[in-house]
């Protein structure tokens, strides 16, 4: 079978699994390579960045980051588009960047915050990466790996009880409206996968599913669970997204927490960004929590100004501002 394009990443990643998601709904020939020792420097050097996943083009270009990697697809295989041109467009990204920016900081919470889930990953991660490393190198690394976790905890303001509580409570309603959107439709903006689709899948399939502590939280979903074992994977090509601006009660839900938890978050990084601070202090779930500055998070707004403002008709401009506003998310997404 040949290949038109490779995956290089890791099994336990939330952003290569998003990406192999995307893949399977593009319906391309693809496969995995696990980034390791002996690919590092050339994949590094290639992609210019140390973060994974990178995808390899059948044109041999090497890129990263999944939202463009994404629009790049998009324009190959318009048929199989993953975020709808139009005013559709700009609800399914905005729903994408909460999904994307701010859960990554549940998945870290569910695999390093908890002894049992982290021990397992490291063991599995180090047996992907570095199969033959001797009992002390892969203690050595073990060690490393766990201390990335650890910082990546504080860097999301992971620390406290509260922020643990309420970082699971508001996963659990994420779960709870995922379930009862799947119950209705076969994806969770409508009849047809989109990009949500495939970052929600991306923290199922490389955490929630397979790390110990959360796996025992998702059972009692048992019908998402159905969902992502016998029919995520599977799409034939048609149907549709729900329509502009009132898209599916789970987007709804997104959108609502935006406004509520990522909203406040997002606007003080960027404060931060245009201030170069490299930590910051806001009010996060009733408590002042400190935060590490994330110069991509600006980035990734910046795309969805970009989208809404030079990617838009103005009559479709117009339509998005209000909306945004409607939404209480102007302070963020309009310029």
């Amino acid at each position: 079978m040949e290949y038109m394009y490779t995956v290089y990443g890791t099994q336990r990643s939330y952003f290569t699994l998003k990406l192999e998601s995307a893949l399977i709904y593009y319906g391309v020939p693809w496969r995995h390579i696990s980034k390791r020792p002996d690919n590092t420097e050339l994949v590094e050097k290639r992609a210019a960045t140390h973060q994974i996943p990178v995808l390899q083009t059948p044109e041999n270009w090497m890129i990263n980051d999944t939202t463009p990697i994404i629009s790049m697809m998009d324009a190959r295989y318009p048929l199989r588009r993953l975020v709808p041109t139009g005013p559709l467009g700009v609800l399914v990204h905005l729903v994408e960047e909460f999904m994307d920016e701010w859960l990554s900081r549940t998945m870290v919470h569910y695999r390093w915050n908890f002894e049992e889930s982290a021990k397992v990953v490291v063991k599995a991660m180090l047996e992907e990466v570095m199969p033959d490393a001797s009992a002390e190198v892969a203690e050595q690394m073990a060690q490393a790996v766990y201390t990335f976790g650890r910082k990546a905890c504080r860097a999301n303001g992971l620390d406290s009880d509260q922020q643990k509580k309420k970082t699971e409570e508001e996963y659990e309603g994420i779960l709870v409206a995922a379930q009862k959107q799947l119950s209705e439709t076969p994806f969770l903006l409508g009849s047809r996968p989109c990009v949500v689709d495939t970052i929600f899948l991306g923290g199922l399939k490389a955490h929630m599913f397979v790390d110990p502590a959360p796996r025992k939280m998702l059972e009692a979903y048992p019908a998402l669970i159905d969902w992502l074992t016998k029919r995520a994977d599977h799409w034939d090509g048609t149907g549709e997204l729900h329509p502009f601006p009132e898209s599916t009660g789970f987007a709804r839900y997104i959108l609502k927490l935006m406004k509520s938890t990522y909203l406040n978050y997002l606007m003080a990084n960027t404060t931060a960004v245009k201030q170069g601070d490299k930590a910051f202090v806001t009010e996060m779930y009733g408590e002042e929590v400190s935060y590490k500055r994330l110069d991509y998070r600006e980035e990734s707004r910046q795309m969805i100004l970009r989208r809404i403002t030079d990617q838009l008709t103005d009559q479709e401009r117009e339509t998005v501002e209000r909306w945004v506003i409607d939404c209480d998310l102007d302070s963020a997404f309009l310029p």
